[in-house]
């Protein structure tokens, strides 16, 4: 399966490798990162959150992609669409969501990303 979902001009939106374990993992251990989060992830909760999004994506057409720069195939984190999964007055809903490195903050990445993400969601 060809696993690149989105391209915008600086960044590529796609399904999760084992490849992206080690600089996933150390984004989520970023204390900047983690303020509003609960805590760092474990490498199992990591692998873990992989195998989820790509499945949600196979099963639903959308998911958390892993998102890499395009001019270094760097990973910085993820954008994509997910699910509100709380049971509350507006649910059922689609959210957008990012989580970056904090070294890419500023730099618009979030915002290029997630409009790719509203305007798949909304050829969806």
């Amino acid at each position: 399966m060809h696993d690149i979902i989105l391209e915008t001009e600086r960044l590529i939106l796609r399904l999760w490798r084992e490849a992206d374990a080690h600089d996933y993992y150390e984004i989520n251990q970023d204390p900047r990162v983690l303020v509003f989060l609960g805590g760092p992830l474990t490498r199992k909760q990591v692998t873990d959150f992989f195998s989820v999004a790509n499945d949600r994506y196979e099963k639903q057409g959308f998911t958390l992609w892993a998102v890499e720069l395009k001019e270094s195939s760097v990973l910085i984190g993820f954008i994509g669409l997910d699910l509100v999964r709380l049971d509350i007055h507006f649910t059922p809903a689609v959210e957008i969501a990012w989580r970056l490195g904090s070294q890419y903050w500023g730099n618009g990445y979030a915002t290029e990303g997630a409009r790719a993400a509203l305007a798949y969601g909304l050829d969806k």
